[in-house]
């Protein structure tokens, strides 16, 4: 994966709850149709995170 498309992908990934309280998460696939794999998509929320100043075990 490039850095080019881990940045793509961690921008264009979606999440909330629903009424209820249950998570969602939207994973888009990629310009050009790719569709992503569990260690891609994982990267780049993992790459998210960073940017946003929160990690797993923070809450």
């Amino acid at each position: 994966m490039t850095n080019e498309e881990k940045i793509w992908l961690a921008k264009h990934i979606e999440s909330g709850e629903l009424e209820d309280g249950t998570p969602w998460i939207a994973i888009p696939n990629g310009p050009d149709g790719h569709k992503w794999t569990a260690d891609e998509i994982a990267e780049a929320l993992d790459y998210r995170r960073e940017q946003s100043g929160t990690h797993a075990g923070d809450e």
